[in-house]
């Protein structure tokens, strides 16, 4: 195999950096289409998992994919858009990024304006924000047009990649932790600037605090800010793009970094650039040492349908009861003729309309993710003269991302953006959109009734058994329980089940002579849902 190397001066001693130029086991015929397979469950799981045994904790089980399924009939599967909160915009200006419990005031928002000045908010619930006076950053350190005035409610000069709070830190002044980008050029870096024509390079670095407010440097990671940008089998990825989301994998221990990179040609995409932004991880034990980036996201033939789409901008991976869940955010760039570029007084280095909007992708490893339903979006644009008519991305809760759950809702908060005309005269704001909780997706049935019989399941839980299901008028929803081999068990008929007959999203159902599963604790058995002018969302077993 031949192998290329490429001296890179620095203070100390040159850095090698060899990489694949053809080696002979690299199969390149199905590049880049290959990817498009990283995002379909069927062909990622083409097994039929229906006699499959399973083991389910007391996390609530969604009804998103068919991973749980073992037969259904009569029932069809819906995804459902998240809502417009009627409070929207909840701050005109503002860019939102990461969202935390605070024990004084209810909720901490960091966000941006216009610069990369990271700010604070204040709630006590969830809709109207205050600016405090906090007066922990230097103001003199920063320029006169990048701060609007108003209360020093500023604690960082770089925006965030990346927020944690970790209580249980033995050292007080690293309990909050974050990842913020820097641009400063390096000079170990520039012959690699110079060789492979990245414009920009620099690090992220973790910064750490006591109080999440005042932030002290600790050290560079070995994240280097430039591009992954494989426009042909022989460039080298330099670094990370300029969009990063790190979060926490509570389950597997792990930080998880999801970057931009792009990959082409692809001339089934952008007619602007041809080519794919695609959407790789890494993972970390400390914040500071990174795995190699595999790319897992990138749009598929049926994206490329599409007008304009330039692929996955974006993704904020989180973990959600028994699934993980992923924000995609989509980009589409859209050649602008001259009259549009005259009419919307567009940049000349920027010839198109670019647009982002949020699409869900759901995984049950966290590290694998697939589209589910039609691929509707998540939260929809506004309208023309709305508040966010073409540009969304969401925030994040602090440590594992996501949205905030809140009662029975889930709370997506996020950037609304129009970008019409130069970037800089761009308008932000950000919102806030509202799901039921557990409500990604419900199996329907109409008048006919219809039933859903997952796989043979040996649960944890002491055998209370719960649903979250919209019945309407004249319908019901009951349940029965069979052996694996899908024979009935006395005493656990559809017959002897009390049904639900309303709309709720924690009802418990009981059989005539049994209240509760747990004479079928450490056995295997099937659940049969019966459902009948109802949506079924999700169970449980407490």
């Amino acid at each position: 195999m031949a192998v290329k190397t490429v001296a890179v001066e620095t203070d100390d001693q040159d850095l090698q950096r060899p990489w694949d130029e053809g080696a002979p086991l690299t199969d390149w015929s199905t590049f880049p289409e290959c990817y498009a397979l990283l995002l379909n469950q069927r062909l990622a799981s083409p097994e039929n998992m229906s006699l499959w045994r399973m083991k389910v904790d007391i996390t609530r089980q969604l009804f998103v994919d068919d991973y749980l399924i073992g037969h259904m009939a009569n029932l069809k599967r819906t995804c459902h858009e998240a809502k417009d909160h009627p409070a929207n915009p909840l701050m005109p200006g503002g860019w939102c990024h990461y969202f935390a419990p605070d024990p004084k005031h209810g909720l901490r928002m960091y966000y941006m304006g216009k610069s990369t000045l990271q700010m604070v908010a204040f709630s006590s619930d969830g809709l109207n924000w205050q600016r405090p006076d906090l007066n922990v950053f230097d103001l003199s350190t920063v320029d006169s047009d990048k701060f609007a005035g108003g209360p020093n409610n500023i604690v960082c000069d770089q925006q965030m990649h990346g927020m944690f709070h970790e209580p249980d830190d033995p050292d007080p002044a690293r309990r909050w932790k974050a990842i913020v980008r820097t641009t400063q050029r390096r000079p170990a870096w520039s012959h690699a600037r110079e060789e492979f024509g990245v414009s920009e390079i620099g690090s992220y670095v973790l910064i750490t605090s006591p109080d999440g407010l005042r932030w002290t440097y600790e050290q560079d990671t070995s994240l280097v800010v430039g591009r992954i940008d494989f426009r042909s089998p022989y460039q080298l990825p330099i670094g990370v793009g300029d969009v990063l989301q790190v979060q926490r994998d509570p389950r597997a221990g792990k930080y998880i970094a999801n970057v931009k990179g792009t990959v082409g040609p692809d001339l089934r995409l952008s007619d602007v650039y041809h080519c794919g932004r695609s959407i790789a991880m890494c993972e970390s034990d400390d914040l500071i040492h990174w795995s190699t980036p595999r790319f897992y996201a990138y749009p598929d033939a049926i994206d490329a349908k599409m007008p304009g789409m330039y692929g996955v901008y974006e993704a904020n991976a989180f973990p959600y009861e028994s699934m993980w869940f992923n924000c995609l955010s989509m980009t589409s760039y859209d050649p602008a003729t001259p009259e549009i570029r005259r009419e919307k007084n567009l940049e000349w280095n920027r010839p198109y309309l670019k647009r982002n909007w949020i699409r869900l992708a759901a995984s049950r490893d966290g590290r694998h993710f697939y589209y589910f339903g039609d691929r509707t979006a998540l939260i929809p644009y506004g309208g023309d003269g709305s508040w966010k008519p073409h540009y969304l991305r969401v925030a994040n809760l602090v440590n594992v991302g996501g949205p905030l759950v809140k009662d029975d809702e889930l709370w997506f908060y996020h950037l609304g953006n129009s970008i019409d005309g130069p970037k800089r005269t761009w308008k932000y704001a950000f919102g806030l959109a509202t799901l039921r909780r557990d409500g990604f997706a419900s199996l329907d049935a109409g008048d006919e009734a219809g039933v859903v019989i997952t796989r043979p399941m040996v649960f944890e839980g002491d055998g209370k058994l719960f649903v979250n299901v919209d019945v309407a008028t004249g319908g019901y929803a009951r349940a029965s329980i069979v052996e694996e081999s899908g024979e009935p068990i006395a005493g656990y008929g559809e017959d002897d089940c009390v049904a639900v007959t309303n709309d709720t999203t924690r009802a418990a159902l009981q059989w005539k002579s049994n209240p509760t599963l747990a004479p079928l604790k450490d056995r295997y058995v099937r659940l049969a849902f019966h459902l009948s002018r109802a949506r079924l969302y999700a169970f449980w077993i407490e």
